[in-house]
């Protein structure tokens, strides 16, 4: 609108009528196109935000089930009396469950996850998962 306005007062000395309406309407049409991209914005951080809970809830629930399931030391095999999980099997599992949405957080924004999982994890549980 600059340009036009410059060349009006400057190089069309002649008494021509500027009319407001080509503004009006690429206004218009700039708004209708924010309008969709604000919108398909926020669809698409809505849908991660709804995708993000549901990996934390199943992650609950899958620890909650870890958490019942029958303890035993693991002698006399996989279907002996004392076969079942060990409370370090469980401890381990649930450790790595609670770090998978750090881990991918970090995956997604292409950081490292290393010190954030430190805290999360056990040094050899850390070296496993980074490896």
């Amino acid at each position: 609108s600059l340009v036009a306005i410059a060349v009006h007062a400057h190089l069309l000395p002649v008494s021509v009528n500027l009319s407001t309406t080509p503004f009006s309407l690429v206004g218009i049409a700039l708004a209708v196109f924010l309008g969709f991209r604000n919108n398909a914005s926020y669809d698409r951080y809505w849908e991660a935000r709804k995708l993000w809970g549901q990996l934390l809830n199943t992650a609950r629930s899958l620890t909650r089930q870890a958490l019942t399931l029958p303890r035993g030391d693991g002698t006399n095999g996989p279907n002996g009396p004392n076969s079942g999980v060990t409370d370090a099997d469980v401890r381990e599992f649930a450790q790595v469950l609670g770090a998978l949405p750090h881990a991918l957080r970090h995956q997604l924004r292409h950081t490292d996850a290393r010190e954030d999982l430190a805290t999360r994890l056990p040094a050899a549980l850390l070296e496993r998962v980074m490896a």
